[in-house]
Protein backbone atom coordinates (compact mmCIF):
# COMPACT_ATOMS: atom_id res chain seq x y z
CA UNK A 1 0.00 0.00 0.00
CA UNK A 2 1.51 3.31 -0.76
CA UNK A 3 0.03 6.55 1.00
CA UNK A 4 0.50 9.83 -0.53
CA UNK A 5 -0.43 12.86 0.74
CA UNK A 6 0.35 17.31 -0.66
CA UNK A 7 3.53 16.86 0.82
CA UNK A 8 4.54 13.16 1.41
CA UNK A 9 4.35 9.84 0.07
CA UNK A 10 4.90 6.38 2.19
CA UNK A 11 5.99 2.99 1.02
CA UNK A 12 4.91 -0.19 2.34
CA UNK A 13 8.23 -2.57 3.15
CA UNK A 14 7.08 -5.97 4.51
CA UNK A 15 6.70 -7.49 7.45
CA UNK A 16 6.89 -4.24 9.35
CA UNK A 17 3.73 -3.60 10.34
CA UNK A 18 2.16 -1.97 7.02
CA UNK A 19 -1.19 -2.82 7.50
CA UNK A 20 -1.21 -0.89 11.13
CA UNK A 21 0.29 2.12 9.52
CA UNK A 22 -2.28 1.94 6.84
CA UNK A 23 -5.21 2.15 9.44
CA UNK A 24 -3.23 4.86 11.18
CA UNK A 25 -3.37 7.12 7.94
CA UNK A 26 -7.12 6.49 7.42
CA UNK A 27 -7.78 7.99 11.09
CA UNK A 28 -6.20 10.94 9.03
CA UNK A 29 -7.50 10.84 5.81
CA UNK A 30 -8.30 14.79 5.18
CA UNK A 31 -4.03 14.66 5.01
CA UNK A 32 -4.01 11.98 2.20
CA UNK A 33 -4.41 12.67 -1.67
CA UNK A 34 -4.17 8.62 -2.56
CA UNK A 35 -4.22 5.22 -0.89
CA UNK A 36 -4.10 1.81 -2.10
CA UNK A 37 -6.44 -0.12 -1.28
CA UNK A 38 -5.37 -2.62 1.81
CA UNK A 39 -5.49 -5.64 -0.34
CA UNK A 40 -3.56 -4.05 -3.40
CA UNK A 41 -1.71 -6.54 -5.42
CA UNK A 42 0.78 -3.90 -5.79
CA UNK A 43 0.76 -2.96 -2.15
CA UNK A 44 5.25 -3.24 -1.52
CA UNK A 45 5.98 -1.04 -4.96
CA UNK A 46 8.72 0.95 -4.50
CA UNK A 47 8.27 4.75 -4.84
CA UNK A 48 9.68 4.85 -8.54
CA UNK A 49 7.44 1.83 -9.84
CA UNK A 50 4.22 3.53 -8.12
CA UNK A 51 5.20 6.76 -10.24
CA UNK A 52 5.47 4.18 -13.41
CA UNK A 53 2.30 2.29 -12.30
CA UNK A 54 0.22 5.55 -11.86
CA UNK A 55 1.89 7.60 -14.33
CA UNK A 56 2.64 10.53 -11.64
CA UNK A 57 5.75 12.12 -10.08
CA UNK A 58 6.50 12.07 -6.54
CA UNK A 59 8.88 14.53 -6.76
CA UNK A 60 9.89 17.30 -4.01
CA UNK A 61 7.32 14.97 -1.37
CA UNK A 62 8.99 13.83 2.25
CA UNK A 63 9.20 10.18 1.78
CA UNK A 64 8.68 8.28 4.62
CA UNK A 65 9.59 4.02 4.98
CA UNK A 66 9.10 1.81 8.32
CA UNK A 67 11.83 0.10 9.43
CA UNK A 68 11.93 -2.68 12.25
CA UNK A 69 15.17 -4.61 14.02
CA UNK A 70 16.90 -7.07 12.27
CA UNK A 71 16.34 -10.17 14.22
CA UNK A 72 12.60 -9.22 14.45
CA UNK A 73 12.18 -8.69 10.62
CA UNK A 74 14.12 -11.95 9.43
CA UNK A 75 12.06 -14.15 11.80
CA UNK A 76 8.86 -12.35 10.70
CA UNK A 77 9.78 -12.65 7.29
CA UNK A 78 11.03 -16.22 6.86
CA UNK A 79 8.14 -17.64 9.33
CA UNK A 80 5.76 -16.00 7.04
CA UNK A 81 7.03 -17.28 3.59
CA UNK A 82 7.03 -20.46 5.29
CA UNK A 83 3.51 -20.73 6.73
CA UNK A 84 2.00 -19.49 3.31
CA UNK A 85 4.15 -21.09 0.74
CA UNK A 86 6.30 -23.63 2.54
CA UNK A 87 9.30 -22.25 2.03
CA UNK A 88 12.18 -23.67 3.25
CA UNK A 89 14.69 -21.38 5.73
CA UNK A 90 17.30 -20.79 4.01
CA UNK A 91 20.95 -22.19 5.22
CA UNK A 92 22.32 -19.28 4.01
CA UNK A 93 20.49 -16.62 6.16
CA UNK A 94 23.26 -15.77 8.60
CA UNK A 95 24.96 -14.26 5.61
CA UNK A 96 21.75 -12.45 4.71
CA UNK A 97 20.26 -14.52 2.59
CA UNK A 98 16.32 -15.25 2.44
CA UNK A 99 13.99 -16.92 -0.18
CA UNK A 100 10.98 -15.81 -1.31
CA UNK A 101 8.33 -17.33 -2.85
CA UNK A 102 6.72 -16.40 -6.45
CA UNK A 103 2.88 -16.46 -5.20
CA UNK A 104 1.58 -17.03 -9.34
CA UNK A 105 4.24 -20.10 -9.23
CA UNK A 106 2.46 -21.14 -6.18
CA UNK A 107 -1.01 -21.11 -7.52
CA UNK A 108 -0.02 -22.70 -10.37
CA UNK A 109 1.51 -26.00 -8.45
CA UNK A 110 4.95 -25.45 -9.17
CA UNK A 111 6.62 -22.97 -6.99
CA UNK A 112 9.65 -21.97 -7.32
CA UNK A 113 11.66 -19.87 -4.86
CA UNK A 114 13.96 -16.87 -4.64
CA UNK A 115 16.73 -16.06 -3.13
CA UNK A 116 17.48 -12.63 -2.44
CA UNK A 117 19.65 -10.37 0.17
CA UNK A 118 17.97 -8.28 3.25
CA UNK A 119 19.84 -5.32 2.02
CA UNK A 120 18.07 -5.53 -1.43
CA UNK A 121 14.94 -4.37 0.06
CA UNK A 122 16.18 -1.38 1.85
CA UNK A 123 18.25 -0.44 -2.15
CA UNK A 124 14.73 -1.44 -3.50
CA UNK A 125 13.38 1.47 -1.85
CA UNK A 126 15.93 3.85 -2.41
CA UNK A 127 17.12 4.17 1.19
CA UNK A 128 19.35 7.23 0.91
CA UNK A 129 16.30 9.42 0.02
CA UNK A 130 14.28 8.43 3.35
CA UNK A 131 13.21 11.24 5.47
CA UNK A 132 11.32 9.62 7.92
CA UNK A 133 11.75 6.17 9.15
CA UNK A 134 8.93 4.46 11.36
CA UNK A 135 9.96 2.11 14.17
CA UNK A 136 7.69 -0.88 14.08
CA UNK A 137 8.30 -0.96 17.60
CA UNK A 138 7.21 2.61 18.58
CA UNK A 139 4.75 2.82 15.36
CA UNK A 140 2.35 4.91 16.90
CA UNK A 141 4.86 7.56 18.88
CA UNK A 142 6.74 7.78 15.65
CA UNK A 143 3.62 8.12 13.64
CA UNK A 144 1.94 11.14 14.88
CA UNK A 145 5.58 12.47 15.77
CA UNK A 146 6.05 12.43 12.00
CA UNK A 147 2.87 13.19 10.50
CA UNK A 148 2.34 16.25 12.95
CA UNK A 149 5.23 18.30 10.44
CA UNK A 150 2.21 18.00 7.78
CA UNK A 151 -0.88 19.09 9.91
CA UNK A 152 -2.04 19.16 13.38
CA UNK A 153 -3.71 15.30 15.13
CA UNK A 154 -6.21 16.30 18.19
CA UNK A 155 -6.23 14.42 21.17
CA UNK A 156 -9.14 12.01 20.27
CA UNK A 157 -7.36 11.08 16.57
CA UNK A 158 -4.04 10.81 18.81
CA UNK A 159 -5.67 8.35 21.09
CA UNK A 160 -7.46 5.81 18.50
CA UNK A 161 -3.88 5.38 16.38
CA UNK A 162 -2.40 4.51 19.67
CA UNK A 163 -4.55 1.49 19.74
CA UNK A 164 -4.51 0.58 16.37
CA UNK A 165 -2.57 -2.72 16.32
CA UNK A 166 -3.55 -4.59 12.85
CA UNK A 167 -2.60 -7.86 11.70
CA UNK A 168 -0.25 -8.47 14.24
CA UNK A 169 1.29 -12.34 13.50
CA UNK A 170 1.58 -14.08 16.95
CA UNK A 171 1.38 -17.90 15.50
CA UNK A 172 5.91 -18.02 15.98
CA UNK A 173 8.09 -17.25 18.74
CA UNK A 174 9.26 -14.09 18.38
CA UNK A 175 12.04 -14.20 21.27
CA UNK A 176 15.45 -13.25 19.82
CA UNK A 177 17.19 -15.00 22.39
CA UNK A 178 15.33 -18.71 21.37
CA UNK A 179 16.36 -18.37 17.73
CA UNK A 180 19.13 -16.84 17.27
CA UNK A 181 23.50 -17.13 19.26
CA UNK A 182 25.21 -14.50 19.55
CA UNK A 183 27.59 -15.03 17.42
CA UNK A 184 24.96 -15.84 15.11
CA UNK A 185 23.50 -11.99 15.60
CA UNK A 186 26.79 -10.95 15.18
CA UNK A 187 27.32 -12.80 11.77
CA UNK A 188 23.66 -11.39 10.49
CA UNK A 189 24.35 -7.60 11.38
CA UNK A 190 28.19 -8.42 9.73
CA UNK A 191 26.80 -9.42 6.49
CA UNK A 192 23.71 -6.64 6.77
CA UNK A 193 25.15 -3.61 6.45
CA UNK A 194 22.73 -1.17 5.14
CA UNK A 195 20.28 -2.43 7.57
CA UNK A 196 22.27 -2.25 10.12
CA UNK A 197 23.86 1.18 9.73
CA UNK A 198 20.08 2.57 9.54
CA UNK A 199 18.91 0.33 12.45
CA UNK A 200 22.27 2.12 14.65
CA UNK A 201 21.26 5.49 13.32
CA UNK A 202 17.39 5.12 13.63
CA UNK A 203 17.20 3.26 16.75
CA UNK A 204 20.90 4.32 18.36
CA UNK A 205 21.36 0.91 18.69
CA UNK A 206 21.73 -2.50 17.46
CA UNK A 207 19.58 -5.59 18.90
CA UNK A 208 21.62 -7.99 20.70
CA UNK A 209 20.21 -10.11 22.82
CA UNK A 210 21.25 -10.72 26.73
CA UNK A 211 22.92 -14.21 27.31
CA UNK A 212 24.20 -15.32 30.56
Amino acid sequence: MMVIGKDFVWAHLGKAAGNSTLSMFLEIDHFLTYSDPIDSHSKHLSFMDKENELDISLEGKRRLLNIRRLPSWILSYVYFQKRNYSVPINDKLFEGYVFSADPNTVKNGTPTFNEQHVDDALKYYEYESIDYWLRTENLAEDFIQVMTNFGSINKNKQSKISRIRDNVNLSYNRRINDHFSATELDMLYEACPIWRNIEENVYGDILLPNFD
